[in-house]
């Protein structure tokens, strides 16, 4: 049950940075132009979709 909790609140809480980090009227997002920060803005949203997922997957079978 904890998994599927904190499953959902990793892809949940991922979604929303993706969201916030997005172009607003062809503008970037500060961080995603700084030079060391955006190499792993897109590594961090792929994990945290990947493993929120997981744990989603992982709370269901251990409900049933």
């Amino acid at each position: 049950m904890l998994n599927l909790i904190l499953g959902l609140i990793l892809v949940i809480g991922t979604a929303s940075a993706f969201w916030h980090l997005r172009a607003r009227d062809g503008v970037p997002h500060p961080l995603a132009v700084a030079r060391y920060v955006q190499v792993w803005i897109p590594i961090g949203i792929t994990s945290g979709i990947v493993i929120g997922f997981g744990l989603i997957v992982s709370g269901l079978v251990s409900l049933f």
